[in-house]
């Protein structure tokens, strides 16, 4: 067993720890990468006039989540945090010893603070498309903060760490609920908050001249779909080092390597140590790759059974929904259950679509839909690996309820955080005499830009650039033509 192996060969105890280190550093530069793909996704399904601000918007929080992430938010995820003692001492959290009967194989600390981040920067900014098109960017960097340094960890230290108080009771194995359904319903919050953008759902009609008004129902539609294309192909590949990265993420009990049927041989041994090692990995990645092609065909059948037109911003995001609902399961699933789970996200998505389309609530790209809705029902889907008819209901109950509690605690925080963020944007604005201030006949939301502002894009009102039409006069200078 590994304890054995602990005394039999240090040699093989240092390659297991450098073979997992290596794949958990290669995995979380793989979710770095989806900030990319986020930000592909985002530009593209947005009108050309916001698509500085939406490369803005995805670039700086990443950075914002850098710095918080490292001060505040991986201190309390590790549980080193005065807040955990502070919850240890109120009872909402344990303190527990490590009772593995083997020795463990644990990451570097600089390695899984990495890891950690890029899980952290992944779940912020998923809210980006949901408020996109109007929200105030300094509103948004500081809810990136406060979400960096406080929610997510608060809630990753909860569900992952041996002290949270739902560990060992929920599962959730890469984060449907803890990153994804984390983000998907801040954004909800925040595009609750924000309202629709001018000319969708009739906003702003009456409020502005019907030319304008028209002018910019036409502008928010998207301008690029090869660029979203190419931002959830970004997303998908970077979700490989989601899903399967974190097989290690806790590191590996050398105990569980059974070597019984080894015999003592070295080569035998060493046979046994990689199969084990990257057994369940190679299952994740199956999983990873067939849930999302089962949920493209789930939201083709609704345009067949419907005879819409075949919507790819739609098929796009129902892979994307397939990814969401096996992220919580990968290590559990079969390859038959991962399809079935795929097809269940891809449905999840398409209900959630209509339910926000009936409450007029404007996610430019579909964030809450892909990443709230299915991220809550990832959880419950884990009664499915059970394989047993009876437990099944009971576990589905369990995570959902669970579920239900974090996502719940992620809305209300968002509304908390996006409120103290437009009390601070009120002030910025007093106190910097803006001649955007005045919003005309608009209704005032300080989480916004202006109307002026978001009627002529971002780009040229905030930034002072366009996206497509910049001529270089000079190193670090540039004009619009």
């Amino acid at each position: 067993m590994g304890g054995d192996l602990a005394s039999y060969d240090r040699s093989l105890i240092f390659g297991v720890y450098s073979t997992i280190n290596v794949i958990v550093f290669i995995s979380g530069v793989l979710i770095f990468m989806m900030q990319a793909g986020f930000m592909m996704l985002e530009t593209g399904a947005m009108s050309r006039k916001n698509a500085i601000n939406n490369v803005f918007k995805n670039f700086v929080d990443a950075c914002v989540c850098g710095i918080f992430f490292y001060w505040f938010g991986y201190p309390i995820l590790s549980g080193d945090s005065w807040i955990i003692d502070w919850m240890r001492e109120m009872g909402f959290a344990h303190t527990t010893q490590n009772t593995s009967p083997g020795p463990i194989v644990t990451l570097n600390d600089d390695i899984a603070l990495f890891f950690h981040f890029a899980f952290a920067a992944t779940s912020v900014t998923i809210c980006s498309g949901a408020v996109t098109g109007r929200i105030a960017p300094y509103a948004y960097l500081f809810f990136g903060a406060v979400y960096s340094a406080l929610i997510y960890p608060l809630v990753a230290f909860t569900v992952w760490n041996p002290d949270g108080m739902l560990y060992g009771v929920l599962h959730d194995f890469a984060g449907s609920l803890v990153v994804h359904g984390v983000g998907g319903f801040a954004g909800l919050a925040g595009a609750m908050m924000l309202k629709p953008r001018i000319g969708e759902f009739g906003y702003g009609k009456g409020q502005i001249d019907a030319y304008r008004f028209a002018g910019s129902s036409i502008s928010n539609a998207s301008h690029n779909i090869p660029l979203s294309a190419m931002g959830v192909f970004f997303l998908w590949i970077g979700w490989y080092g989601f899903n399967a990265g974190s097989t290690f993420a806790g590191g590996f009990d050398l105990a569980s390597i059974d070597l019984s049927q080894t015999q003592n041989q070295p080569d035998l041994i060493a046979n046994a140590i990689f199969e084990q090692l990257i057994g369940g990995f190679g299952q994740v990645v199956i999983n990873t790759t067939l849930a999302p092609c089962a949920a493209v065909f789930a939201v083709l059948a609704f345009f067949i059974v419907t005879q819409n037109k075949y919507n790819i911003s739609d098929l796009m995001n129902g892979s994307l929904a397939g990814l969401v609902a096996i992220t919580a399961n990968a290590d559990a699933a079969t390859a038959a259950q991962a399809l079935l789970i795929g097809v269940l996200g891809g449905a999840v998505y398409v209900l959630a679509v209509i339910f926000m389309f009936k409450i007029k609530v404007d996610d430019p790209v579909g964030a809450f839909p892909v990443h709230g809705a299915v991220g809550l029902m990832a959880g419950g889907m884990f009664a499915i690996t059970t394989g047993d008819i009876n437990l099944g209901p009971t576990v589905f109950g369990t995570q959902m309820f669970y579920g239900a509690l974090i996502c719940a605690f992620s809305f209300i925080s968002a509304i908390v955080t996006f409120w103290i963020a437009s009390r601070l944007m009120y002030v910025i604005k007093k106190l910097g005499h803006s001649q955007y201030f005045d919003y005309g006949p608009m209704p005032r939301n300080h989480l916004r830009v202006t109307p002026e502002q978001e009627l002529a894009g971002m780009d040229m009102e905030i930034h002072g650039q366009d996206a497509y039409s910049i001529n270089l006069t000079a190193p670090g200078k540039a004009r619009s033509i």
